[in-house]
This record gives C-alpha cells, structure tokens and sequence, in this order.
C-alpha cells in the first residue's frame, strides 16, 4: 500500500472511531460519511485497476457501517445507491458490465455486506427478498466464514471498539443467520416448489447444526420431512440429510436410520456421506461436521448392517454375471492394428467379425462403445447374455441393480426401480401409473432478445427441474425385462389423455412393438412410417412439410403428442444429462438432438406451444444457460425451435422471414451448422412457393 493509500486508510479508521465513540454513533455516521470520499478515492487510485483484487479491509468495514446507519434511520432507498457509488470506485470496466455489476463485486470481495440488507428486507416483512440475500450471504465453504483481511492493522483497532457490535457481525455466524432464518419463516409459507426455498429449508438444518443447536431446527423437521420424503421432486438440497444429522444430534437414532433408508430408497446419490471416517475431512464433513453428529448412531448395529446393504460393489461391465448390455451390434472390425477384445482379453484382426457393445448396469450405462470379438457370444455366459437381451428377458437384478454410478432423477422411479430388485416381480399397473403421472417441474429458461442480451422474464428456478427421461428409461428396462407387452395393455386402462400422452412417447421407441400399439391407439396408419421419418439425420423440405401435415390432420395425435413432450423432454437435448437416453439401444435415434424434430408436427400450429408462439411474437431465442439451474437444454434445442417458426413464416408470411434472419441477434447466435441448413431449407421453401404462385395451407 503506498503512502498515500496508507494515509486514506488511516482517516476513514480514524473517522469511524470517532463516530463510534460519539452518545449517537449512526446520527455521527450519517454526519460524518459524506467527507470521506476523497479517502474512499484516494484508496480506489492507489487500488489495481486491472484486476478483481479485493480492496483494503477498510472500505469493507466502514462500508457496513454506513449501510447500517442507513438502514436504521429509514433511509431504504439510499443503502444500494451508496453500495453502487462505493463499488464504482474501485470497478474494473468490461465491455458487457452491467451497472449494477460494481455493487455484485464489491459484495463479492466483503460478503458481510449483505447483513444490513438481510435486516432491511426483513423489518419490510418481504420474505422472497429475505431469503434471496440470506442465501447469497452464504459462503461457498466453510474457510470463508470468516474475511482473513480484518486482520489489517487499522481494521483490528475499529473491532476491538466496544460499540461496532451494532454494526456486525462482520463473519458468517450461523447462529445470527438461523435466527433471520426463524424470523423469516414466521412471514408466510413459501412455496417448496422453488430452487431457493428448498435451500433456504436445508441451509436452516445446516445452520443448526454448525451452531450446536440441531433442537432449533425439529419444528421445521417436523413439520416438512415427510413431504420431502413422499415429493417427486429430488432433493437436491440435501435437507434430508441433514435431517438425519438433526435427529442423530438430538439422540433420536432410530427414526435418524429410518430416514437414512427412505432416503437411499429413493436414490440418494452420495451415499458414501453415511460412512464415517474421521480422518478424512472431506468437504462434507468440513461444512457439516456430519462425522461428530453421525458419531453415536455409528455405534448401533442396525446402522452397521444398513452401511453394508448400501456398500454394494463397484461393478465392472466386462462381468456377465454383474451386468447386461444396453446396446448390441454386429459388425466388422475396420481397423489397421490388431485389438484386444474388451470381453476375452484375446486380439481381434483386422477384417475379423466384432460386436459392438455398451454395458448396463441399473441406472448406468456406458457412453462410449466397446469392441468384442463375436466368437466372444458364440456360447457360454456371453452368449446368455446376448440372448437374453435380444429376446427380452433379462433378469430383473440385472437391468435394475444398484451400484454407485448413474441416478434415478425421479424419486419415485427410484423407490420403483429399488425395491423391484429385491421383489423380483413387478407391480406393471404401479409402472404405468408412475409414468403416467411424471412431470417434472419445468425447466427454468431465459430469452435472448438482442445481441448477447438477456431477459429473464420471471419464470421461476423450481428445484429439481430435471428427469424428464427417467419414466422413457424406466419403459426401456421394463420391455427388456420381458414387460413391454403388459405395460402397454396396462397403458390402454389409463383415461383417455393420460393414455393419449403415454402411448404417443410410446411411438417414439424404434421397437416395433410399441410403434404398432402406437398406430393401434390413434387408429393412424403411417404412425410408424411418420416416425421414421422425423427421425431421420437430416430431412428435405418435402419431409418437413409431411411431418407439419400430419401433425396437422390429426389434431388428437398433435394434443398427446406435445403432453408427451412437455412430460418426458422428448423434444429437448443436452450434450451433458440426456433425457431420454440415447446410449440405449431402441433409443439411439434421439442423439444428435433428432427428439427436438418432433416440434416440426407443430409447424403449422405454433400458437399451441407457449415457446414456440412467444418466438413467434417477440422475435426472441430461449436459453437456460445461466441461473444456478444453468443447463445447455434450450441453447441446444432452440435451432430447432427456430426452424420450426421459419417454416411457419416461410408458409404463411414469407415476407417476414428475410427480416427476421436478417436481424443482429439471429445472426450472433445462429451460426453453426444447423443453422446453416435451416437457411438453406427456407431459402428452398421460400423458391418453391414462389415458383408454385405463393398458396399456402388455408
């Protein structure tokens, strides 16, 4: 720090000493504050500019200090224009900076900034707000409780000051956070259904226990452990779990493993946080301190013998014995070398017959492809296997084991999948009735709506908004258990949308068994023949507009349909989190992103999907690729959304189809490939129409 910076820091401690001695330090404050700019920009020169380097511990302190002057005198609307003001001073300018990203930095340097807007939000009785700043006041990891910059020397002075406990605290107490977190719950339910509800529930138990009170936290345990447990929605807040740590930490052991097996039943993904090592302070361990709380329920010997029923086994798929496949081809080895045979060990040759294979295990499945010898299946337990899989029966263990990799998103197809393993039957009316009432919450999304500018329209983060596949590849197990023919007849009993809704997904399969139960259902002939179509690479213009015609002339296919889609994600990709799995074998044919075809049936009715018609009307591009549920889904299937409204253009206004292209934000967001072909097709729609005198469909 350079002298003059040293200086400046000198002042703004010195003038805060002062107000902090004064009978009245907040009216001092109020008084005093405005004559500091000068030391508040002294030290923003000497600060680097070229970088996010956290200013001195002083700005940070007098910062709060101020704020909760503001705050206590009622003077609400000044606290975020002086954070702004401040954070302007030391800003690091980029060329797409918001304004409002100084007061985030600063924020983000000094996180103890946020208490005096926590108090503020909470003596207004506005809840969301509340639980908005609390949780952001949260720290990413427990080392970050405390700011190790107030050790400075001018910061040390000003704390050691009798009277600036008014004004803190200045670290991450649990403790003081549980109590705002009392506060706010006494405002209102909320809503479970929301992302930040379901952490501000989890945060409370967190809190709880890392501030030695787990009691605190029983009244909200109580009141709302049961419908964690019973939700289709996942936790993936890990309230539950906590929850175990709360009754462990009250002495409540047995109802603690009573909930630690509801948990694993519905799939539970980190049940490695149920065995306890203290020597391994893990990151779970260093935020919960779970192995202290965990400690005397360790002891029991039922929690023993659950530790060894969740224990299981790393499975490896070169095992028959442990897993199945999930897709089987033949084929020919192409290669120059000689390669080992990922089944026997022994080499192939090259021109020698292979198969093509990818292993199964329960929720599991291998993405890349393995190579086999096929006189690897020419008999022993290889060659059981395979026919096992071909002719579907494979036994129920095997398409349903549990191990560590790969899980349910459902918590009910979980539970479903979980205790079907040790039945060794299966409930097919629970089946159809599961995938028949699956509807995960919807996927949070945002629009670009110029060049590299979004807006987030108000649609909330629900928790959870993931799984849509889970009930597709819980129907993939089932018919490759040997349960596909009564998974249909059961399907034909639902009432007529929900079956509507089923047996449309159900056409999706490449099997021809569900294809026809499909063709059967709708009473629609070329069923099967369309869905070939629409899942092909790469369609002609001509295709296109028979997939808009048949969606067209029949209405209670193009209704089943997109219930269909909106329930299962057929329509949606993710390179990272497939929905429906396309590693599986009867499902490959939705890679590349050929599921998002399905929205061209909907060509000539745009208005019936609410994405579809608000690109229609706005122009804009939908994106979920930012929020903390970030996810590649809509900047992935938005090229599709946008070929489906410029086929709609180029048949019923072409005049708009040009124009719309043309604009800046298609032009920096539409460039791949994809696009590429999207242009080119309307181009050739658009010449042909011209060509035929401009009719289009009445």
């Amino acid at each position: 720090m350079s002298d003059v910076s040293e200086n400046a820091a000198r002042t703004l401690a010195a003038g805060l000493l002062a107000c902090l001695d004064d009978e009245a330090p907040d009216r001092a404050l109020l008084n005093a504050y405005g004559g500091w700019t000068d030391a508040f920009t002294k030290l923003a020169d000497g600060h680097d500019r070229e970088s996010y380097k956290k200013p001195p511990a002083i700005v940070g302190v007098v910062a709060l200090c101020i704020l909760q002057a503001l705050r206590r005198a009622g003077r609400h609307a000044d606290m975020a224009p002086f954070l702004l003001d401040l954070g302007d001073l030391f800003r690091v300018v980029h060329r797409y900076e918001k304004r409002d990203a100084p007061m985030t930095n600063l924020l983000h340097h000094f996180n103890f900034l946020r208490i005096p807007f926590i108090l503020d939000w909470l003596e207004r009785e506005q809840q969301a707000e509340t639980r908005g700043w609390i949780l952001k006041f949260k720290p990413g990891s427990r080392r970050d409780w405390r700011d190790s910059s107030l050790d400075d020397a001018f910061v040390s002075e000003v704390l050691s000051h009798p009277a600036i406990n008014a004004y803190g605290p200045f670290v991450y107490d649990p403790a003081w956070v549980l109590e705002q977190q009392e506060k706010t719950l006494l405002l209102g339910s909320m809503d479970d259904r929301l992302e930040s509800v379901r952490k501000f529930e989890s945060l409370i138990l967190m809190n709880a226990l890392n501030a030695k009170r787990p009691e605190r936290a029983l009244a909200l345990f109580d009141e709302k452990l049961a419908d964690y447990l019973e939700s289709p929605i996942r936790d993936n807040q890990h309230f539950i779990f906590n929850a175990i740590c709360v009754l462990a930490g009250v002495g409540d052991n047995d109802r603690a493993l009573r909930t630690a097996k509801a948990l694993v039943r519905i799939g539970y993904n980190l049940t490695f946080r149920f065995f306890i090592d203290p020597q391994k302070d893990d990151v779970w361990n260093i935020e919960t301190r779970q192995h202290e709380w965990l400690a005397d329920l360790a002891k029991m010997p039922e929690y023993q013998k659950f530790l060894n029923d969740i224990k299981g086994e790393i499975v490896t798929y070169t095992e028959p014995d442990q897993t199945t496949f999930a897709f089987l081809q033949d084929g020919i080895y192409k290669g120059k070398a000689r390669k080992k045979c990922n089944l026997t060990k022994t080499l192939i040759e090259p021109g020698a017959k292979v198969v093509r294979i990818r292993g199964l295990c329960g929720k599991s499945v291998e993405q890349e492809i393995r190579l086999a010898a096929a006189t690897a299946f020419d008999d022993g337990r290889w060659a059981a296997r395979r026919c096992e899989f071909e002719e579907n029966r494979v036994p129920l263990h095997l398409v349903f084991s549990r191990n560590y990799y790969g899980h349910w998103d459902s918590p009910h197809i979980a539970a479903f999948a979980y205790d079907v393993r040790d039945a060794g039957t299966v409930d097919i009316k629970g089946a159809v009735q599961l995938v028949a009432d699956h509807q995960p919450p919807p996927i949070w999304r945002e629009w670009y709506t110029e060049r590299y500018q979004r807006l987030q329209d108000g649609f909330p983060i629900f928790e959870s908004a993931d799984g849509y596949g889970d009930a597709v590849n819980l129907i993939w197990r089932l018919v490759k258990a040997g349960y596909g023919e009564p998974f249909m007849q059961a399907a034909s009993d639902l009432p007529i949308e929900k079956a509507d809704k089923v047996f449309a997904m159900l056409g999706t399969f490449a099997f021809p068994l569900f294809r026809a139960g499909a063709q059967n259902h709708f009473g629609i002939r070329d069923l099967p023949d369309i869905m070939d179509i629409v899942f092909k690479g790469r369609l002609t213009v001509e295709e296109h507009l028979r997939v808009a015609d048949f969606g067209h002339e029949h209405r209670r296919y193009r209704a089943a349909l997109l219930s269909a889609m909106h329930a299962y994600g057929l329509h949606l990709y993710s390179n990272h989190g497939p929905t429906v799995d396309w590693f599986l074998q009867g499902l490959d044919h939705f890679s590349l992103a050929k599921g998002c075809h399905l929205l061209f049936f909907f060509i000539h009715h745009i208005d019936e999907d609410e994405i579809l018609q608000k690109m229609m009307e706005t122009g804009w591009l939908p994106s979920s690729n930012g929020g903390s549920s970030s996810s590649d889904i809509y900047d992935n299937s938005s090229h599709f959304h946008m070929r489906t409204v410029l086929f709609h253009l180029a048949l019923n206004a072409p005049e708009r189809v040009r124009p719309w292209i043309d604009r800046p934000l298609i032009q920096a967001h539409c460039d791949m490939s994809v696009d590429r072909e999207t242009f080119r097709l309307v181009d050739k729609l658009l010449k042909s129409k011209s060509a035929a005198g401009g009719k289009t469909r009445s």
